[in-house]
């Protein structure tokens, strides 16, 4: 049977923006901020508006753009554009963001103390910053084990706090690479929920994986892995991925169209056709497929009553 398939959504490359906003102007800014308050967020597209307080001018401003993953109390450093908006004035457009770490005793508590990590309120801040000093975030990336050593922690509240921990540290590096490379941001958190760990060095080295995740299509990955390819080892136009890649979507395109099966021939030609590549060059991903039996093959019938016809090529399912 052809792979389920799941409706697509293509992703907009854009930032939000509209008729009433101009440009102040084009240079890139890089400024930290702490957030104040998240005016509005959506938890489809990761578009949200921020009140959040400068930190060098101690001014509170607003920032606008994809931040799907920030929270109240963050300390981040954003690179952007300063825009005017005719209804809502100035805004800060976010075109990249990443955490900034809180150092020293006083900060770490105060940070811990901010509800951001589950587990973690400003009772249990205050034991693990007296306990640790200022090696507690280290402990927490390279030894959280160690915090059933602090008065209060149990081993529940432990794995809570590690799994928070983890997810927040986890996700940044991916929302970065992410960023770099033209994706948007609040793909990160569903990479991360469907990789763990291994989701930033899944983009890296198996790009064309982004197609099984729903609502990534072929040509979303197909730019993604080629911008990645063109900055390391060069692009492939024959990439086995992509071409394995390239035959799921044909066959899960067709599913969306209704056919419980596609003709071989019509396949390799529709394939060929999207990847730029000649059909030859999709047998041996094709064998690929049938090995990990993620497509089928069977015979064609023949014709009944019998006839002067003899059978075609198998069909694809």
């Amino acid at each position: 049977m052809i792979p389920q398939a799941s409706p697509r959504i293509r992703y907009h490359k854009e930032m939000h923006s509209d008729s009433n906003e101009t440009l102040s102007h084009h240079s890139l800014v890089i400024l930290e901020a702490r957030i104040r308050e998240i005016s509005f967020q959506s938890e489809d597209t990761g578009y949200a508006v921020l009140q959040a307080k400068d930190m060098a001018s101690e001014k509170l401003i607003t920032i606008v753009g994809e931040l799907p993953l920030v929270k109240v109390g963050d300390h981040l450093r954003f690179q952007g554009t300063w825009a005017k908006h005719a209804r809502f004035g100035k805004q800060f457009r976010v075109r990249a963001y990443e955490s900034v770490m809180p150092s020293g005793c006083d900060e770490i508590e105060a940070f811990l103390a901010s509800g951001l990590i589950k587990g973690i309120g400003p009772a249990t801040a205050k034991r693990m910053v007296s306990y640790f000093g200022d090696q507690t975030l280290k402990v927490l990336d390279t030894a959280p084990d160690r915090l059933i050593e602090v008065a209060s922690i149990g081993a529940a509240k432990r794995a809570q706090i590690i799994d928070s921990w983890q997810e927040r540290r986890g996700l940044q590096p991916i929302v970065q690479f992410l960023q770099q490379h033209g994706l948007e941001a609040n793909l990160g958190a569903r990479l991360f929920k469907e990789y763990g760990a291994k989701a930033l060095q899944m983009l890296q080295h198996q790009p064309y994986d982004l197609t099984r995740i729903w609502g990534i299509g072929f040509e979303t990955a197909d730019r993604f892995a080629r911008r990645i390819s063109e900055q390391t080892q060069g692009w492939e136009p024959q990439n086995p991925e992509r071409l394995q890649a390239g035959l799921r979507h044909v066959l899960q395109q067709a599913t969306r169209d209704g056919h419980l099966y596609l003709p071989l021939e019509e396949l390799l030609e529709q394939s060929s056709r999207l990847l730029g590549v000649p059909q030859p060059s999709l047998v041996p991903a094709f064998d690929a497929l049938c090995l990990q039996q993620e497509i089928f093959p069977e015979p064609r019938q023949p014709p009944e009553p019998a006839s002067d016809q003899t059978p075609g090529d198998g069909l694809t399912r």
